[in-house]
Formats: C-alpha cells, sequence, structure tokens
C-alpha cells in the first residue's frame, strides 16, 4: 500500500510538470514583449563600425542581430550589435521589386514564449540607412537592352554613395527622353521604365539613356538600347 501510495503521487507530480497545472509550476507567459534599437542614425561611412543596443521590454531573453541580405555586400554585425559598414555602398539587383540602393537595413529581434504556441512570438525593431562613401558612383545594372517598338523595358539606375541618391534620366542628352526616341521614367520600384518609340528613330536603331546623379552631376553612367 505504501508502495502505491508513492507511486500515486508521483504520477500526480509528474503530471503537475507536464501539464504545467499545478500551483506555482504553472508558467507566467510574457505580455506586450517590445524591443527597440538605438541609436537612431540615417548614414554611416563605408566601412566605419557602429555600436548598436537594443532594449528588451517585458521580457528577459536575450536579443539578437541580423544584416538584411542580398546580392550586394551589406556588412556584418556581431552578436553584441557591432556593425561594420561594407567597404563601398550596396548595389542590388532587385529584379524589378521595389529596392533602396545605397542602403543597409540591420534588425534586432527576441523570441519569447507564447501560450498554446509552440513556435511562441517574435519582437523586432530595425534601422535601414545610407552607406556614404568619399564619391558617387552611378551606373545600370544591366546596361543593354533590346526592345521592340512601343514595348518597355526597366532599368536600375542607382547613385551610390551620398546621402542624395536621386538621379535624372536622360535619353540621347534629353531628361525624359522625347517622343522620336522613347520616354523613360523612375517607376515606384525606383527603376527606370523606358518606353520605346512606335516607329523606328531617324538616327537609327540605337538609343542612349543616361544616369546623372543630383547630388554630384559630374558623376554619370549610359546604357544602351536596341530598339527593333
Amino acid at each position: 500500500m505504501e508502495f502505491e501510495q508513492k507511486l500515486f503521487a508521483l504520477s500526480i507530480a509528474c503530471c503537475c510538470v507536464l501539464t504545467c497545472g499545478c500551483g506555482s509550476l504553472a508558467p507566467v507567459f510574457p505580455q506586450n514583449v517590445s524591443i527597440s534599437m538605438s541609436p537612431k542614425i540615417t548614414s554611416l561611412a563605408a566601412g566605419a563600425v557602429q555600436q548598436f543596443t537594443a532594449t528588451v521590454t517585458n521580457e528577459t531573453a536575450a536579443p539578437y542581430w541580423l544584416v538584411a541580405s542580398n546580392s550586394s555586400p551589406q556588412g556584418t554585425i556581431t552578436s553584441s550589435g557591432l556593425y561594420t559598414a561594407p567597404a563601398v555602398p550596396p548595389i542590388n539587383n532587385y529584379n524589378g521589386f521595389p529596392g533602396i540602393q545605397g542602403a543597409v537595413t540591420v534588425q534586432a529581434r527576441v523570441d519569447y514564449p507564447v501560450q498554446n504556441n509552440f513556435f511562441g512570438g517574435v519582437a523586432t525593431d530595425s534601422e535601414t540607412f545610407v552607406i556614404t562613401a568619399p564619391s558617387v558612383t552611378v551606373g545600370f545594372i544591366t546596361n543593354t537592352a533590346s526592345v521592340p517598338l512601343g514595348g518597355t523595358y526597366k532599368f536600375q539606375p542607382y547613385a551610390v554613395g551620398s546621402v542624395d541618391r536621386k538621379y535624372t534620366l536622360q535619353i540621347n542628352g534629353m531628361t525624359g527622353g522625347a517622343m522620336g526616341y522613347g520616354t523613360i521614367v523612375q517607376d515606384s520600384a525606383n527603376a527606370g521604365l523606358y518606353t520605346a518609340p512606335t516607329v523606328m528613330p531617324m538616327t537609327g536603331p540605337d538609343v542612349t539613356i543616361t544616369v546623372v546623379s543630383n547630388a554630384d552631376p559630374t558623376k554619370t553612367a549610359s546604357a544602351t538600347i536596341t530598339v527593333h
């Protein structure tokens, strides 16, 4: 009988541990967990370092750090939040999707338990800032294209190195283009959308698109379109 009583008591204890439903053994799930990064910055020089910190509210777990991953080097960050900028401003191929050239996003995250949720929750905060350089670099991700008459093509121009990454697009030296050569505008995806003319240009099938940095107009780059 004594053995049976001990076995029963042990089964009750196991039940309490497994179900977390007995008195003080019941877990306390955090509420309103948040994380906040500091400092807030808008730019950082290429190759420079910046120490970020993260303040976690209503959770004791330590935060961890991530740098957005793209095709161009984005820099690195340690487990303590020490970020090192890439040697040059990042230039990425966004394949027609919205993207910000020359910028980096650093993110702080913290995981926390959630009742009746195996995966738990995650709180995040992030900083997006521009990587600057001693001089502006301009160009196109793709600098040649073949476009049918009346057709369109989306270029990805860039002007990085300055906080001001805006640029002007020209066709055969004319801002925005002209009816005889086609037109180009910057679309919502930060790309240059070229629309070919409906008739062959009098100067021939080759059309030149030029990107000019607003921060330094002496910095230009060109792409060639063959209209057919």
